[in-house]
This record gives C-alpha cells, sequence and structure tokens, in this order.
C-alpha cells in the first residue's frame, strides 16, 4: 500500500503537536497546583544546553508548518518568534493544527515529485548551524547548495 507524502508529513504533525498541546496543559496544571507561575514555564530549560520551552514549541510549529508549505510548492517564511505568554504558545499550536488539517492531501502531490533543498544555515540558530553543513539535500538534488 503506497503512503503519500501528505500522510507523512501532515497526519504525522498533527497527533504530535495534540500531545504537546496535552502536555503543557499538565504542565500548567503542575505549575497551578504547586503555586508558582506559569508564566515561569516558558523560559524554563530541562537541561542548560537546551532550548526554552518557548523555542521548542516555535520549533516544533515551525517544522509542520514547513512541511507544509514545502509539500504544496511554497517558499516557506521564517518562524515567528514573538510568542512570549503560555497562552500564545497553546494558540499557536492549535493555529498550526488548524493549518496543517486544511490541507488538501491533493496538494501535496506536487512535493512527492520534486526534489527539495533545506539551506539550513539561515533557518536554524547560528550555534547549531555551525555544527551542520549548510545545506541538507533530499530528494531529486544532490551536493549543490540550494
Amino acid at each position: 500500500m503506497p503512503i503519500s507524502a501528505h500522510s507523512l508529513a501532515i497526519d504525522t504533525f498533527v497527533p504530535m503537536l495534540r500531545s504537546l498541546s496535552v502536555v503543557l496543559d499538565k504542565g500548567a496544571q503542575h505549575a497551578s497546583a504547586r503555586g508558582f507561575d506559569v508564566a515561569l514555564l516558558v523560559t524554563a530549560r530541562l537541561a542548560p544546553d537546551m532550548y526554552t520551552l518557548r523555542q521548542q514549541v516555535q520549533l516544533a510549529c515551525f517544522a509542520a508548518e514547513d512541511a507544509r508549505v514545502r509539500l504544496i510548492g511554497q517558499d516557506p517564511a521564517l518562524p515567528p518568534t514573538a510568542d512570549e505568554t503560555f497562552e500564545a504558545l497553546k494558540t499557536r499550536i492549535d493555529r498550526t493544527i488548524d493549518t496543517l488539517q486544511k490541507t488538501p492531501e491533493t496538494s501535496s502531490v506536487l512535493g512527492a515529485t520534486r526534489g527539495t533543498c533545506v539551506a539550513l544555515k539561515d533557518r536554524l540558530n547560528s550555534h547549531v548551524a555551525d555544527e551542520v553543513d549548510e545545506a541538507a539535500v533530499v530528494g531529486g538534488r544532490s551536493g549543490g547548495r540550494g
């Protein structure tokens, strides 16, 4: 049975984002039960070398949206970074899920038939970009920069 690019991308991201939303809800409940401000979670890190919760949610939503626009043959935008509150992060997740679910399966046919080149240096934080090659090549292109 063939698996469509739509199923691989969209049908993977939606449950992941729903799970992330549930985890955020549990974190908010825990914070309330312990008597500390939920806003502290937004800038929290589990380890010093990890992104903040805000950055992790933003990157999860961006990865889903980036996959969607590439599947339908559009150029992705840079991820917005304005989410400063816990509620704004939840809203971002909900908007991303809504956008993904509105993507028709037939629109991803283009993405399944062409190669995609993702320039990483412009898309990742500089400390991460220094550790990776300037471009990751997937599909029909090889070796070049895109």
